[in-house]
């Protein structure tokens, strides 16, 4: 695990800290020895920071509030981060939090359904959209159906994977 400190350009007194995941939380698009199912690495890292075992949703969220921190989750193809925006003022009390994020999330089969219905939704939107089924179809005749970027998730990937399946991944890796 990596993370980065370092000032946001826009505003000297605003500072960013990225966590980059390790390795075997990237390769959202592709079964490998590392991912048993497609989406696994990408739903786990989406859901990470929805609640901890010492935080419930509504505490983490009136905390990042309360300090006006913003959190980004990011996933795809080739890597996974999590990265806060945060006043300089507040890195110390936000570094146990991170913490906390990263080594205890609690996976809530609540909040995962609401999730998973978002990504089924984002997908039957996206077929509609002829750029997108162009760019699909391009991606997986020059990678193959096999190579990470010539794969793109279905409705039937999504349904694939469980609360359990996330929650396995993350204790692995």
């Amino acid at each position: 695990m990596i993370f980065s400190l370092h000032q946001v350009q826009q505003a000297q007194r605003n500072w960013e800290i990225q966590c980059i995941l390790p390795r075997s939380l990237n390769l959202q698009n592709t079964v490998s020895a590392v991912q048993e199912k497609l989406l696994q690495a990408g739903f786990t890292v989406k859901q990470m920071a929805v609640s901890t075992r010492s935080l419930s949703a509504h505490q983490l969220a009136e905390f990042f509030d309360s300090k006006g921190i913003v959190l980004e989750k990011h996933a795809d193809t080739m890597s996974s981060s999590l990265t806060f925006y945060t006043l300089k003022r507040y890195v110390d009390v936000l570094f146990p939090v991170v913490y906390e994020i990263i080594t205890r999330p609690v996976f809530d089969e609540d909040e995962f359904l609401v999730r998973k219905n978002k990504q089924r939704q984002q997908i039957l939107a996206n077929m509609q959209k002829t750029a997108f089924v162009a760019r699909k179809e391009f991606y997986r005749c020059l990678y193959g159906a096999t190579h990470p970027h010539g794969v793109t998730a279905e409705i039937s990937d999504i349904d694939a994977v469980s609360i359990g399946d996330i929650t396995r991944f993350h204790e692995q890796h």
